[in-house]
């Protein structure tokens, strides 16, 4: 489980991201495991989000990260099927289909593919141990062209340089 104590979190690899030490993960339930949240540009930028939401909710160091205030001021903790059923509740207005919680890994999977992130360091930040996770790569046609281009660039680009 995360908590907001900054003593919990581990030194960052940059002052943008944050490392958060896990007491059990889907992936290492018993021993545990870090998380990190990487630095993401633009409105999808989870460490501001991260920030933002413990000093809205008014978060101390004891409480779970996943905590938020009530109406009335409570504190609670946010739950799977609670937060799927906020974002389904969301979804179903604007007209979308039902989604599961497999959705944000996929989707994810598939935003750092199209951005050029090496497939490599996708499996190994989605913890994936085989590459079984290409069964879930969506818009594979943008994800490849985007990466047959990079290839091509720093081929070409290593070539200029020798020369």
């Amino acid at each position: 489980m995360f908590r907001t104590s900054p003593n919990s979190l581990l030194p960052p690899v940059n002052p943008n991201t944050a490392l958060f030490p896990c007491s059990s993960t889907k992936t290492s339930v018993s021993r545990g495991d870090n998380t990190h949240i990487p630095t993401y540009h633009g409105s999808l930028n989870a460490t501001k989000a991260t920030h933002l939401h413990v000093r809205h909710n008014n978060l101390s160091p004891n409480n779970l990260l996943m905590s938020y205030r009530d109406n009335n001021g409570n504190l609670k903790v946010m739950t799977k099927s609670y937060f799927l059923s906020l974002c389904n509740d969301i979804s179903s207005r604007e007209g979308y289909p039902h989604f599961t919680g497999h959705s944000f890994c996929i989707g994810g999977m598939t935003l750092l593919l199209q951005d050029s992130v090496d497939p490599e360091y996708v499996k190994m930040y989605g913890r994936w141990k085989s590459s079984t996770f290409t069964r879930y790569w969506r818009d594979l046609h943008t994800c490849a062209s985007v990466h047959i281009d990079r290839v091509y660039t720093c081929k070409h680009l290593h070539q200029r340089l020798s020369a």
